[in-house]
Parts: structure tokens; sequence; C-alpha cells
């Protein structure tokens, strides 16, 4: 019979500053060290944490694209590459 360890996780559920990349990959080092610090060996934080993550009150009408070029701009500057 096969053993296999137990892995803690953690799912890092946390705001990133807006549009600011340096400042939320900072703040996401910063969650995952205290999540390790408590035992965590695998953590993950949310698909678009850096730059922001489009939330349903502003996201569908930035999807429609019309008037949020400034958003885009910001968006794409502050994405990680």
């Amino acid at each position: 019979m096969t053993d296999f360890p137990t892995v803690r996780v953690a799912a890092v559920q946390a705001t990133p500053v807006m549009l600011d990349r340096d400042a939320t990959v900072e703040k996401a080092v910063g969650l995952t060290a205290e999540a390790a610090s408590r035992g965590a060996q695998l953590i993950v934080l949310p698909e678009t944490f850096v730059p922001i993550y489009p939330g349903n009150a502003w996201g569908r009408k930035a999807a429609a694209f019309g008037g949020f070029d400034d958003l885009w701009e910001r968006l794409w500057d502050n994405s990680l590459s």
C-alpha cells in the first residue's frame, strides 16, 4: 500500500492593491509568508490577483470596452509580463 503525505493547502482570499503591481506583489509575498508560517505547503491566490480581479460591479461595463480605455491601459501597465 502506498502512503501519501498530508499537504496543508491555503487559499488566500484578499484584495490586491488596486492597479499597483509592485505593491500587490509585495502584499502577495507577505500573505504567502504568513500562510507558510502557519504550516501551509501549497498557497494559492486568485487567478488575476495582479493587477486586479474585475468585480461584477464594474467588470461587466468594462468588458464592453466603451469608455474604459484608461482602465485597460492601467491594467496593461500593471500586469505581469
